[in-house]
């Protein structure tokens, strides 16, 4: 799965957070537990100083020893240079801790852990010449406090763990969304400008860095984008226009000279072939006319009703006069014939012939083309099916660009130029409507448009 930018940078964020975490976590651990063992060697001799005091007064006083000043996990013992017992206290024996060995280290005093009867304990040892006797004094106390204590802690560091990664996520998150804030809110003042809106800018990020640059650079860029659209667009819409006039006046003349009774079969021919060639000119130039002012914004729709029974039978003349040249069958499915279309009528008149002559042109004969015609809500749905030569699935996303053709060859014949799908989505998109092609190669098309039944 293909991880977007901004969780990414989260995911970045929230990694070094979290590894700091973790390492602050592992030293206070290590330091936790090297305090809990000083503090345990410092209570240890502490405590054997007082054990050795009483042990010495006693001694004096010819009292048997009776050290009871010992703490529950606290054990102390006394022996001498051959390591027999002097003195155990009363703990010692009850646990029958007596004859425990004890680890021989040369230093005076020391420290050492060992594992009696599956208990760990931590020992303290220290030799004294009192009186010129020999003394060692054997100091040890269980472990388990101990690791209660470190299980406290670790338990209590996997809470605070837990809850600080939902808090570092969230804060990981936060700060990346308010660091892309800006860049988000540049990519929506971008998706704002089509070529409709050419004349939009991206307002300016006040921050004096890459971003305040960025969108001065998009802003240069898009305003040089609107000069040459604008320019181009002013060409198309003056070359149209220019263009009529001198078309006319050819036409004109051609069919005046048709109508001269001096003429062989063979000049007929070629006027005729050239007044064919200026028609298909005219209807370029008109249709290039009508998406130049669509790209401008400047064609304007004319709403009307009319009921769905006469956009059917309308579309049901065209269709048996197109298909009957060719013998190709024609059906129309309908329903809903006395619900109301709010549309422009002449219009979507035109994506319907230019629909129908498209089935029509790549359509053999005793071939079939059907027509559907359907309300669902407040949806129109338009559906026009043959079973021709069909588009291949690769060409299917290019048929609704402009000057773009199947078959350039045959297209060439029949003087099509590539602009009718064009105008036909152009039109369906001034209606806030959707049209779609499926088709397959060598088996047929199906074009659907929807569009709303109310303006």
């Amino acid at each position: 799965m293909k991880l977007s930018f901004k969780l990414k940078l989260t995911l970045l964020l929230f990694s070094a957070l979290i590894t700091v975490f973790i390492a602050q976590v592992i030293i206070v651990n290590h330091y936790t537990e090297k305090f809990a063992i000083e503090y345990e060697n410092t209570e240890m001799k502490e405590y054997i100083e007082l054990c050795q005091k009483i042990y010495f007064s006693e001694l004096q006083l010819n009292n048997e020893k009776q050290l009871d000043i010992e703490l529950e996990h606290f054990y102390f013992q006394v022996r001498d240079e051959k390591n027999d017992i002097l003195y155990s206290s009363p703990k010692i024996k009850k646990n029958n801790l007596d004859n425990i060995k004890i680890k021989e280290q040369p230093e005076n005093s020391y420290f050492f852990n060992d594992v009696i009867n599956d208990a760990l304990f931590r020992f303290y040892i220290e030799k004294k010449i009192v009186d010129n006797k020999f003394y060692k004094f054997i100091y040890f106390i269980s472990s388990k406090e101990y690791h209660n204590f470190i299980k406290k802690i670790n338990a209590l560091f996997l809470v605070i763990f837990t809850i600080t990664i939902i808090i570092l996520f969230v804060i990981s998150n936060l700060f990346v969304n308010r660091a892309l804030m800006p860049i988000d809110k540049i990519i929506n003042d971008v998706n704002k400008i089509n070529i409709k809106t050419l004349s939009g800018r991206i307002e300016n990020i006040q921050s004096n860095d890459l971003l305040d640059k960025l969108t001065t650079t998009f802003n240069f860029m898009i305003e040089r984008l609107e000069i040459s659209f604008n320019r181009i667009n002013r060409f198309f819409s003056d070359f149209s226009h220019e263009i009529k006039n001198p078309l006319a006046v050819i036409k004109n003349g051609i069919e005046l000279i048709q109508k001269s009774n001096k003429l062989s079969e063979d000049e007929y021919n070629i006027l005729n072939r050239l007044s064919e060639e200026v028609e298909a000119v005219q209807r370029m130039t008109n249709e290039l006319l009508f998406l130049a002012k669509a790209d401008a914004d400047s064609v304007k729709l004319n709403f009307s009703k009319i009921k769905l029974k006469e956009l059917t039978a309308f579309s049901e003349d065209i269709g048996k006069i197109m298909c009957e040249e060719k013998q190709i069958k024609f059906s129309i499915e309908t329903q809903d014939l006395d619900k109301e279309l709010e549309i422009d009528e002449h219009k979507i008149k035109q994506v319907i012939i230019n629909l129908l002559n498209n089935a029509v042109e790549y359509t053999n004969q005793n071939g079939l083309i059907r027509l559907t015609f359907k309300i669902e809500g407040d949806k129109f749905i338009f559906t026009i099916t043959d079973n021709g030569c069909g588009i291949a699935q690769e060409q299917i996303p290019l048929v609704f660009d402009r000057f773009y053709r199947c078959d350039k060859t045959r297209s060439r014949e029949k003087h099509h130029f590539g602009l009718g799908l064009s105008i036909v989505k152009m039109i369906i998109d001034l209606h806030n409507g959707t049209i779609n092609l499926d088709s397959e190669l060598n088996k047929g098309a199906t074009v659907k448009f929807t569009i709303p039944i109310k303006h």
